[in-house]
């Protein structure tokens, strides 16, 4: 069965699934027209030297993130520095499956 975690920063917006997948949450804002309702939603990968990564929004703030680097945080609990790196062990930067990380 698949396990989702919310996302550090992005809670109640993103989650991440322990086989890397990455979507949006119901939600409602309130705009000033009155609320708005969100459906949550599986995100589009977009592949960028290999890597998958998504971009992520919550209000005005936007980010690019890196699949397998979310999968690792929300898991792993890995704290990404730019000295560590992640591997995966088939050596497919696509395979972002928890169970494809060297620990």
């Amino acid at each position: 069965m698949e396990i989702w975690k919310d996302i550090k920063e992005f809670e109640g917006h993103y989650q991440v699934s322990d086989l890397g997948k990455v979507r949006s949450l119901d939600r409602i804002t309130i705009t000033k027209r009155g609320k708005r309702y969100y459906k949550g939603v599986l995100l589009k990968l977009s592949l960028s030297a290999g890597y998958y990564k998504v971009i992520l929004t919550k209000g005005k703030k936007s980010k690019q993130v890196k699949v397998h680097v979310l999968v690792a945080m929300a898991f792993l609990d890995f704290i990404p520095k730019k000295e560590l790196t992640i591997n995966h062990k088939d050596n497919i930067r696509t395979n972002n499956s928890k169970t494809n990380f060297l620990e």
